[in-house]
């Protein structure tokens, strides 16, 4: 078991909530997906995806090979430079394109 086991837990209750906002996403993260031009057709896949980072989060407390590669998935994919993000200020009208949103680097 990792000690201590509530960061992950955490991460993954994180990843849970995220997960039940993405099955029927508010406007603010549809406004997000269309401007960084995330293909309609694969919205469904994104709730399934989150859900089981969270459960690969919370089995990972206990196997630790699972939860490296769950965190080293999760900073890949959120955290990465070419990952843009649309900023809590930002709409369909100001994010328009991708360099409109913000980016983590």
């Amino acid at each position: 078991m990792i000690v201590p086991w509530w960061p992950m837990a955490a991460l993954a209750a994180g990843q849970a909530v995220d997960a039940a906002l993405c099955v029927k996403p508010p406007s603010v993260i549809q406004d997000c997906l269309n401007a960084v031009r995330f293909p309609r057709r694969l919205w469904p896949v994104i709730a399934p995806t989150k859900a089981a980072s969270a459960v690969g989060l919370i089995i990972g407390i206990w196997w630790l090979p699972l939860a490296i590669v769950a965190c080293v998935a999760l900073v890949v994919t959120s955290c990465s430079p070419w990952v843009p993000i649309c900023g809590p200020a930002t709409s369909a009208a100001t994010c328009s394109a991708p360099s409109d949103c913000w980016r983590l680097t």
